[in-house]
């Protein structure tokens, strides 16, 4: 993801440092769609590396 007007471009705004890949991201999607996750209902889950803009 670029950041946009105003966003650091680098990795020091990030909590861990480094990008992000899919295989982490389709991870939390096969979770979610096992059975293990049937008690989560009605949830935002952010998976951007502790990234926040304000």
């Amino acid at each position: 993801m670029r950041p946009g007007p105003g966003q650091k471009s680098d990795l020091t705004s990030r909590l861990y440092r480094r990008e992000g890949n899919a295989v982490e991201v389709a991870d939390l999607v096969v979770y979610l769609a096992g059975t293990e996750s049937s008690f989560i209902t009605g949830t935002n889950i952010d998976i951007k590396s502790g990234t926040y803009f304000s």
